[in-house]
C-alpha cells in the first residue's frame, strides 16, 4: 500500500498504528476465522457508522475548497450510499437479521465514541477536521481490506455470504480510489498549510 506524505506526518503521531491494523480481531476478520457471533456483532456496529461516516463526508463536501475536491467527495458518497449500504442490507437480510434485533443491539463504547468523532468533526465546518477523521477511518478500512486481501484462500470468508471483510470485492477499488482522493486533498491541505 502506498501513501503520501499525510501518512508519515500519521504515522509519526501514531506509533499504536500497527496495534489497531494488526490486532487479533482483525487478523481474524480477514482470514475467515472469527466466530459467526462476533462477526455478527461486528456487522451491526459497522453499519452504525454509516449516518455519521455520511454526514462527515456532507460536512467535508460543504467546506471544501475546490469543485474538484467536491466531486471526489461526492463519488465517495455514492459508492458509500449505494454500494456498501447494500452489502450490509443484503448481509442482514442473508443472516437473518430484522431491522428490530438491529436496533436492540447498544451501541458498543467504541461505536459510540467513533460516531462522536465524526459527527463532531462535521460539525466544525472545517475541511481539514473533516479530512483528519476521513484519513484516518478510511486508512484503517483500506489497510484491513488490502491484508485480507494478500492473506490466502482463507481470506475473505465471512459469515455474509461470502463477502470480504467490509466492502464487497466489486467495491474495493472504487474504495481504494476514493481513500486516495481523500487523502490526495489531506496531503494537498496539510502540507501546503505547513509551509
Amino acid at each position: 500500500m502506498s501513501y503520501g506524505r499525510t501518512f508519515a506526518l500519521w504515522r509519526a503521531a501514531a506509533p499504536d498504528w500497527d496495534a489497531y491494523t494488526r490486532h487479533a480481531f482483525v487478523q481474524a476478520l480477514g482470514d475467515g476465522s472469527l466466530p459467526r457471533a462476533a462477526f455478527l456483532t461486528y456487522l451491526v456496529q459497522d453499519y452504525r457508522f454509516l449516518d455519521a461516516f455520511l454526514s462527515l463526508l456532507g460536512g467535508a463536501m460543504a467546506t471544501a475548497d475546490t469543485a474538484a475536491a467536491r466531486l471526489r467527495l461526492g463519488r465517495f458518497v455514492g459508492m458509500v450510499s449505494t454500494d456498501e449500504n447494500d452489502y450490509f442490507l443484503r448481509s442482514f437480510a442473508a443472516l437473518g437479521i430484522s431491522d428490530a434485533a438491529r436496533a436492540a443491539i447498544p451501541d458498543s463504547a467504541p461505536t459510540a465514541g467513533f460516531q462522536a468523532i465524526m459527527r463532531e468533526a462535521a460539525a466544525t465546518r472545517s475541511y481539514a477536521a473533516a479530512l483528519s477523521v476521513l484519513t484516518a477511518a478510511e486508512w484503517l478500512y483500506l489497510d484491513w481490506a488490502s491484508r485480507a486481501g494478500r492473506c490466502g484462500r482463507t481470506c475473505g470468508r465471512t459469515w455474509g455470504g461470502g463477502r470480504g471483510a467490509r466492502t464487497p470485492p466489486s467495491g474495493r477499488d472504487r474504495r481504494a480510489r476514493s481513500v486516495q482522493a481523500v487523502e490526495d486533498e489531506a496531503d494537498h491541505q496539510f502540507c501546503h498549510a505547513s509551509r
